[in-house]
């Protein structure tokens, strides 16, 4: 499935998409971060067929979203600095 992250957190995202999926649905979310890619294992838990389509994805693991989640830290704190 391919779209645009509308909303990202430590814990999932959403993804503005057109492509039907069901809920409950598993794989793997590869994102393209400067350090490199990070593929984590997520779920499909909601799924929003209006003028904002799309799908809630939810991390599986805390553990998985360690890297996503650092990433976001050192973008806040390098924001700070400016």
């Amino acid at each position: 499935m391919e779209g645009l992250v509308d909303n990202l957190s430590q814990r999932g995202l959403f993804l503005c998409t057109t492509q039907v999926v069901a809920v409950g649905v598993e794989g793997l979310v590869r994102l393209e971060l400067p350090d490199g890619e990070v593929a984590l294992p997520a779920r499909v838990v909601r799924v929003v067929g209006d003028e904002r389509s799309g799908v809630a994805l939810m991390f599986a693991t805390a553990r998985a979203s360690r890297a996503l989640a650092n990433f976001m830290m050192r973008c806040h704190a390098s924001s700070l600095r400016t």
